[in-house]
């Protein structure tokens, strides 16, 4: 445990390249602005003020070993994965302040209402308005309702400490509710637009954009997950959608805005279905790379299976060529025709021999 304000450091070593975790908290914003160092076989965390948001699992593992680490989770194996709790005692009991967040719920499984606390001496209590939920409260996880809850589907939730004045209990509470979930409903896959990833480059703003097509009744969160050197401060998300073809379907989409984007912003992008945490098929994850503005990229080549550099046409026939262009910066296309004396460019827009399709 430290204290609010302190410096939270963490060391992790191993026996080749790692990867760090900072446990997932949707519309967490008031996380201290820390940053990660990766060496050969080590990473480093450093949170230079700590809050009490930052009250939370870190964890390490070796690179191509997946740590599932949100505020939903509640299994912390220990075989591949380092663990450890943080406590940052505050003032206020409750790491995050939630005022009616939305949880999933299905007919199997417990619920979790993640009201951790700042300190493992706060006794937490979860109740509607008419009852005391039946369940156990972890303080690094929050209150486990083990029996069903679907009953209470209509109603709010709250999280009250109950080793408090009765008169600040109300005061210092946290409230959920709850969103039914089928249980056998099939998953939808996110994807993120992988064509317009195509040399990012650092020094400005640059956009992410990540869509899933699903029944117009069924409402999903798409959130995201970047690397941990990448603070949320610099993180912008814009969530809109847009009608389908099929009046039954609606079109979520999820631009995720890195601010002022540096070199070491690479790596791992993750557009994930809010209501699906632990599942990885309703994720998509894209390793992305920031290039250097100043360098130049160009790749022509013939499309693939097309090998003819040149073509024998027939006369009265029409002659195709299919070119694939990778280029940064954006590029204009131009084509040339040489007839042997001089080379000239083709007026697309005033030929009726010669077309062009990008």
């Amino acid at each position: 445990m430290i204290q609010e304000g302190n410096e939270l450091r963490i060391f992790c070593e191993g026996d080749g390249k790692l990867h760090f975790s900072v446990m997932d908290v949707p519309s967490d914003k008031d996380s201290c602005n820390h940053t990660i160092n990766y060496g050969p076989n080590n990473a480093s965390f450093v949170c230079h003020n700590a809050t009490r948001s930052d009250t939370r699992w870190y964890a390490c593992a070796e690179e191509g070993i997946v740590i599932r680490n949100t505020d939903q989770t509640i299994e912390h194996p220990d075989e591949d994965i380092a663990w450890i709790h943080i406590y940052v005692n505050s003032t206020e009991p409750f790491a995050q302040m939630a005022t009616g967040r939305e949880l999933p719920v299905t007919k199997r499984g417990p619920a979790v209402f993640p009201c951790r606390t700042t300190s493992p001496h706060w006794i937490v209590m979860a109740h509607t308005r008419n009852e005391n939920l039946t369940g156990h409260f972890d303080p690094r996880i929050g209150f486990i309702a083990t029996e069903g809850v679907n009953h209470l589907l209509t109603q709010e939730i709250n999280c009250s400490v109950i080793n408090e004045p009765r008169a600040l209990r109300d005061m210092k509470s946290v409230s959920y509710r709850l969103a039914h979930q089928e249980d056998d409903i099939p998953i939808p896959k996110p994807e993120i637009d992988k064509i317009a990833l195509h040399h990012m480059v650092w020094g400005r703003d640059q956009n992410i954009n990540c869509t899933i097509t699903v029944p117009s009744s069924q409402n999903l969160t798409l959130q995201w997950k970047a690397p941990e050197s990448v603070h949320h401060q610099r993180l912008i998300t814009t969530q809109s959608t847009t009608d389908t073809a099929d009046p039954m379907y609606t079109s979520y989409i999820s631009k995720l805005t890195i601010k002022n984007v540096t070199k070491n912003d690479g790596g791992s992008y993750t557009c994930f279905i809010q209501e699906f945490l632990d599942d990885d098929g309703a994720a998509d994850t894209c390793d992305i790379k920031f290039w250097d503005p100043n360098h130049f990229f160009v790749d022509v080549r013939m499309v693939e299976g097309d090998d003819y550099r040149s073509i024998v046409g027939e006369e009265g026939k029409t002659s195709r060529w299919n070119i694939k262009i990778d280029a940064y910066p954006e590029y204009s296309l131009h084509w040339y025709k040489n007839n042997g004396e001089k080379t000239t460019e083709i007026d697309f827009n005033n030929s009726s021999k010669y077309s062009n399709e990008t």
